[in-house]
């Protein structure tokens, strides 16, 4: 059998052309990615397990083997990044680095030189077996509240946080390490009775650092520590000239969303509706339908709340000393306000610290803390809750006030929310605490 194939000069031209782009598109798809391999080394030269390889910008990456090895396919134009806890991060090109290449990292002194709290003493990380997982004073000032649980959730691995109330003054945010039950609160050394009580309520511009430990390493602090201990350091004074630091802090908060109620209109047409649905008669006449459609709707939550609360905190620390003795001395001032439009829910917390050290001779030296807290909440009686849920139940074509007189208000079938939330009328609540510490420290 024969095949006759006839070329033609336009069909041999195509053919040719096909083929170079073929060879062209090879090519530069061969020329923009490479293949970037090589091993990591410490400055001993020693191979780095588990180095985090990844390409910058992109979510591509690898790590190390047990050799340090690496191996990653990417753009010659793109960035290489490699992490390692304990070293410095190290960013180098792709062109850069050539088959096979020694990738040398350096160790990183200062984070291995940070001293965590630990039981009734301090290490650095560098020794530290532990479970411990530290946060210091920057860390925790990126978020400002009124609890200082609430400026610390979410920044340490294995302390969980969460807020049971938003409500001003309420304290009862639940805390525990890694799902466990309540944790000893341990702060400068002495361990606290009241839970995380008077933890949640310390000035965050008074902690130097706070520690969690979550395994064997809290048996030192005995039975209580079976479900890990949170333990707190307060800031001390250092060497120097006196040092004056003044922080103020205001801003609001409001509810994320609030669904809507229904209005006048909307309620009545569904009140008939809801009797037919039954079998029965329609509640309202066609008349008193109509009545009702076109009469006004009363906002119980717009006429009861705010749309947002305001917070503000002020304080007012001095620190300094010289080579025999060092101070630090703090004021402090919360004030946390409701959503309530009557104003009579509210918090104001005021607190002091008085952190004095003294080397005697030496070798004897003494330390003096002093501290205290004086916080007041107010609230109506019958409580947050009663008011938001008189805003949820009670009727829309029902009149606030009695013939539209502020002075007196319109009878309500249900929960009158304006009543409840008016400590005038309902009665208030008021809880007051004071507190003072004091340590000394024998000279030693």
């Amino acid at each position: 059998m024969k095949y006759n194939m006839k070329c033609t000069p336009w069909r041999l031209v195509a053919t040719l052309f096909m083929t170079l782009l073929c060879l062209t598109s090879t090519t530069a798809y061969a020329a923009d990615d490479v293949t970037v391999s090589g091993q990591v080394l410490d400055s001993r030269n020693e191979p780095l397990i588990g180095v985090s390889v990844f390409v910058d910008g992109t979510s591509q990456g690898t790590a190390t083997n047990l050799d340090g090895r690496f191996d990653i396919r990417v753009k010659a134009s793109s960035t290489i990044t490699f992490k390692y806890i304990g070293f410095r991060p190290l960013s180098i090109k792709a062109s850069e680095l050539t088959a096979n290449a020694k990738v040398q990292m350096t160790e990183d002194a200062t984070k291995l030189d940070d001293v965590v709290v630990v039981g009734y003493s301090t290490r650095k990380k560098e020794t530290l077996t532990g479970a411990v997982t530290n946060i210091n004073n920057k860390e925790i000032l990126t978020t400002t509240h009124s609890s200082l649980a609430q400026s610390i959730e979410g920044k340490m691995p294995g302390l969980q946080i969460r807020q049971n109330s938003g409500e001003p003054g309420d304290f009862n945010t639940m805390i525990n390490i890694r799902g466990f039950g309540t944790p000893l609160y341990v702060i400068d050394g002495i361990p606290q009775d009241l839970g995380g009580d008077d933890f949640q309520r310390l000035n965050p511009q008074d902690i130097e650092s706070i520690s969690i430990i979550k395994d064997a390493s809290a048996a030192v602090y005995g039975l209580k520590a079976a479900n890990g201990v949170v333990i707190v350091t307060t800031k001390k004074g250092s060497q120097g000239r006196a040092k004056f630091n003044y922080n103020m802090t205001f801003g609001w908060q409001k509810p994320t969303d609030m669904p809507r109620m229904a209005n006048r209109s909307e309620y009545a047409q569904m009140r008939n509706e809801a009797n037919l649905n039954a079998g029965n008669a329609p509640y309202y006449t066609r008349e008193e339908l109509d009545r009702e459609m076109a009469g006004e709707t009363t906002d119980w939550y717009g006429l009861t709340m705010r749309n947002y609360s305001t917070q503000q905190q002020h304080n007012l620390s001095a620190s300094g000393g010289t080579d025999k003795y060092t101070y630090f001395l703090s004021l402090g001032y919360v004030n946390d306000n409701g959503l309530l439009k009557s104003g009579d829910l509210n918090y104001d917390k005021y607190t002091f610290r008085t952190n004095l050290s003294a080397q005697l001779t030496k070798n004897f030296s003494t330390e003096v803390k002093i501290s205290g807290r004086y916080d007041t909440k107010n609230s109506p009686s019958s409580g947050f809750h009663n008011i938001f849920y008189g805003t949820r139940t009670a009727l829309p074509n029902a009149e606030a006030y009695a013939n539209g007189n502020p002075d007196y208000l319109g009878y309500q079938r249900f929960l009158n929310p304006l009543a409840l939330a008016d400590a005038d009328i309902s009665g208030y609540t008021q809880i007051k605490n004071q507190k003072l510490n004091s340590s000394y420290n024998r000279p030693r």
